[in-house]
């Protein structure tokens, strides 16, 4: 027989299909970055303070994660945003419990971003750690490949 949770994670496997993401970040100097599992969400403009109704479903399916929000945007007209988020292990915690109701589109994009993280633990671990003069170097030629692309 089947549990109301095991609906529930059905219903959040499936409501990340179409509105999830799981991607690896890494900000520019730092030597490891993170899986980011994230569901963004408009909100009630009316109501600015009022968290999307399907973002407190699934965050209750789930059991783990935060809500942020509301991101207001410069044009007057446009909703408030919300967004769910989850990092590193509970990300990885959370693509667990959805897994066997996930597309086989949504388990390669997590599984690519796992991999990424998985490669750079290896990277540093393996790697002696550097000093702070290779830390300021390494974040100057970041900032100027990127001031370069403008």
């Amino acid at each position: 027989m089947t549990t109301q949770s095991e609906i529930e994670l059905a219903w959040a496997a499936g409501f990340f299909d179409g509105e999830g993401n799981t991607c690896y970040t890494r900000l520019a100097g730092k030597r490891r970055g993170n899986v980011r599992l994230t569901i963004g969400q408009a909100g009630d403009p009316d109501d600015p303070g009022a968290y999307p109704e399907v973002l407190e479903r699934f965050l209750a399916a789930v059991g783990v994660g935060h809500i942020y929000g509301p991101y207001l945007h410069s044009n007057p007209r446009a909703k408030p945003v919300y967004q769910y988020q989850v990092y590193r292990a509970t990300a990885r915690q959370v693509y667990e419990l959805l897994k066997p109701h996930l597309s086989t589109v949504k388990c390669a994009q997590a599984e690519s971003a796992i991999l990424r993280d998985d490669a750079d633990i290896r990277l540093i671990a393996e790697s002696p750690p550097l000093d702070k003069w290779e830390r300021a170097w390494a974040t100057r030629r970041a900032n100027a490949s990127r001031e370069s692309e403008v």
